[in-house]
């Protein structure tokens, strides 16, 4: 591997940006939580073998209430808030800490050295990372020819018009222009097919190859339309199987779509996918 190939991969960042998002839902939840709790604060005190337990809700109050057997759900539910309060710090320091990192990761970052040169000085180095933006801009320029459409075949384009074969075809391509995802339609694959003993190549057309902006990584997006039909299912399948003897795999380089009659493509499904594995 070129020492230029090395770097084009960064999940820091994305790693930490996960950790931010989990961590700041963590947050809403346990302070939804603690709001939710009794009133008061549990102090307990030992006698011999017993374990009493008093609520202390007035500020400056050291002894507090004491709480009977018959109401010890409310001391669980002290202890609990209590416990959730410390949580809650630890939770708002771990994410002040990240965002911090996240920061000064980025005061670091590679990108900003190389954006930091001049035009002619850009022109004469070889950066060991490319930016995000050349780097997509350079993946987008490459040129290639995809399959044909066949005369009497409706004419189907996107907002951007790129023309598709399919409506749910247009939404796919729509939902990646929207978040400014950068694809390629039917960008061809040359993927080896193995039968038996003998092996052969194969070119496949997949519907989208979609580019991470962020992390530099290239997706194949399928979408299957006729899954009502058992032909078209095993079809399906076939393809998967070469995919992923190619090193294609679903939730990692490779997304599925699907539909049949009674279960159309679901926009809000397109969204979640894109944002999920594309931004």
């Amino acid at each position: 591997m070129k020492f230029t190939e090395l770097l084009q991969d960064d999940p820091v960042i994305p790693a930490v940006n996960a950790r931010i998002v989990e961590l700041a839902n963590a947050i809403r939840q346990k302070t939804l939580e603690i709001k939710k709790a009794p009133a008061g604060r549990l102090r307990l005190s030992v006698r011999g073998n017993g374990l009493r337990c008093y609520c202390m809700t007035q500020k400056g109050d050291v002894t507090g209430t004491y709480i009977s057997q018959k109401h010890r759900s409310l001391a669980f539910a002290l202890a609990q808030k209590m416990y959730d309060d410390e949580v809650l710090a630890k939770l708002r320091s771990l994410k002040s800490f990240l965002e911090g990192v996240e920061a000064k990761y980025k005061s670091l970052s590679l990108d900003s050295l190389y954006e930091g040169l001049s035009e002619p000085r850009q022109r004469m180095v070889q950066p060991v990372r490319l930016p995000d933006e050349a780097f997509a801009e350079r993946w987008l320029s490459e040129q290639y020819e995809g399959k044909d459409f066949a005369e009497d075949v409706q004419e189907l384009r996107t907002a951007s018009g790129v023309r598709v074969r399919s409506k749910s075809e247009v939404i796919i391509a729509e939902t990646l222009e929207r978040l400014d995802i950068p694809y390629r339609y039917e960008f061809p694959h040359e993927l080896q097919r193995k039968k038996g003993r003998s092996c052969s190549m194969v070119t496949f057309y997949p519907d989208f190859t979609c580019l991470n902006r962020r992390t530099h990584r290239e997706y194949i997006w399928e979408h299957f339309g006729l899954m009502d039909e058992a032909e078209y299912v095993s079809g399906c399948l076939q393809k998967q199987e070469i995919y992923e003897a190619n090193g294609f795999f679903v939730g990692e380089n490779l997304i599925f779509t699907m539909e049949s009659k009674s279960m159309p493509l679901n926009p809000s499904r397109v969204d979640f996918l894109a944002r999920k594995y594309l931004l």
